[in-house]
């Protein structure tokens, strides 16, 4: 087992499948948060409103803040 999975596995009450899981849905959350993001973007963009990048990075800053990718 690689020794970044194996250290989290010691002394904790998960096994290396949970551990794996978790970051896996950890990453699957955080693209859709992206593509959604990137969706919203294309929707004002077609629609004549122009969404600056800082305001991207803001959102996107605070979605990852927040934790809820």
């Amino acid at each position: 087992m690689p020794a970044k999975p194996a250290s989290l596995c010691e002394g904790a009450d998960r096994n290396r499948g949970a551990i794996i899981g978790e970051a896996v849905a950890g990453c699957v959350d955080y693209e859709l948060a992206f593509t959604a993001q990137i969706e919203e973007g294309l929707t004002a963009s077609r629609a004549g409103r122009v969404v600056l990048p800082d305001a991207v990075m803001r959102k996107d800053r605070n979605l990852t803040e927040s934790g809820r990718i």
